[in-house]
């Protein structure tokens, strides 16, 4: 955690640090790993009787779905999982 920002920063350094033509299949494996951390994160989740807490579980839960696609081509790459997160911030 950055105490000056605030900020906790998740790292992972396996799979990230492919480059060349296995870096986007490298990427949609470090994405199934969010998926699973956004799921251990909902299992967490207490707030879920306010309709902004339902809101937050039902787009957590959809974005986690479609990190965990089998079809590992259809997952989203992290700029897509960045732009429903920043909504999220904005809502």
């Amino acid at each position: 955690m950055d105490n000056k920002s605030g900020r906790l920063y998740l790292l992972d350094l396996g799979a990230s640090w492919a480059t060349g033509a296995y870096a986007k299949q490298a990427e949609k494996l470090e994405v199934r790993a969010f998926g699973i951390l956004i799921n251990e994160l909902l299992d967490l989740q207490q707030d879920a009787t306010t309709e902004q807490g339902r809101e937050l579980r039902d787009t957590l839960s959809q974005l986690s779905k479609s990190c965990l696609d089998v079809s590992v081509s259809d997952r989203p790459s992290f700029g897509e999982i960045g732009r429903v997160l920043d909504n999220l911030r904005e809502n």
